[in-house]
Formats: structure tokens, sequence, C-alpha cells
């Protein structure tokens, strides 16, 4: 509960420093309830199933023979499913999965905003770990349905 309380406050003072209002209270609950409080139901929703399917591609690329760097990093800039290496070369996965083929699939669902937002966050882990002339790459791996993953690589947008 501490915990939750601390991060209201840092987000209320991020706001009120934000938009220069020092009683923006009401205006400042319109905006958890928008941004922070239906953000965290909906990702709740797909959690279970997401975190399946990213089981299932980390197994995929251990049986190609990569090896887990890191799982679901944060940065400011968003979130990197799996960082693996495969060789020499350090992987960044994006791992999608839908249940069909409805609205274009498992495919369909990377767009060039999602893109942004990955290189962005490859970049700062990049910085962060010091890791400056190393081979790496943006892959993607796609489960749809029950079928095998399909991986992609080198996607770009």
């Amino acid at each position: 509960r501490w915990a939750w309380q601390k991060r209201i406050m840092f987000v209320l003072r991020g706001y009120r420093r934000h938009h220069g209002h020092v009683f923006a209270f009401f205006r400042f609950l319109g905006y958890l309830k928008k941004h922070i409080i239906i953000g965290i139901c909906f990702m709740r929703l797909n959690h279970a199933s997401g975190s399946a399917a990213e089981d299932a591609a980390l197994l995929f690329l251990q049986n190609k023979g990569c090896t887990l760097l890191a799982r679901n990093w944060h940065c400011p800039y968003g979130e990197i499913d799996l960082i693996v290496r495969d060789g020499r070369q350090i992987v960044f996965v994006e791992v999608k999965y839908r249940k069909g083929s409805s609205f274009g699939g498992a495919a369909y669902s990377i767009t060039p905003s999602k893109l942004a937002k990955l290189q962005r966050s490859i970049e700062h882990y990049l910085q962060q770990h010091k890791l400056n002339n190393i081979a790496c790459r943006l892959d993607a791996v796609l489960i749809q349905g029950d079928n095998t993953p399909n991986w992609l690589h080198n996607i770009t947008g």
C-alpha cells in the first residue's frame, strides 16, 4: 500500500508541475482514471495469455540455440518482451499472440508506432548496458492459435 501511495503522489506532483495548477486534484483524478486505472484493468485481462505466449516463444527460441538475457525489460520508452543471444548477436524479440487470423492475425498487430517504441527501447538498453560495438537485431515471434511459432528475423518499419 505504501508503494502505491508513493506512486500516486509522484504522478500528482508531475501532473501539477506539467499543468501549472496547484489545486488540480479533480483533473488529476480524471487523468488517473483515464490513463492508469483503465490501463491496468485492460492489461490484466490479457496477462495470462501473453505470459503463456512468451513462455512458448522462449522455449521455441531456446530450442533454436538462443540463450535468454532478459525478459519483460522495461524502460521509459516501452517494454521489450525477450532479449536473447543468438551466436554473437543480441536479439530483441517482440512476441505477438492471436487466437485467430481475423483482423490480419499476429503479424498485423506490429504497427509502425510499436516499431518506433521498440527501436527507442533497444537504443536505451544498449546505452544503459554500454554495448557500443555489438551486433543486434529486432525479431518477432508470431503465434497464431495452436500453431507452431513463426520467427521473423530483422523486422523493420
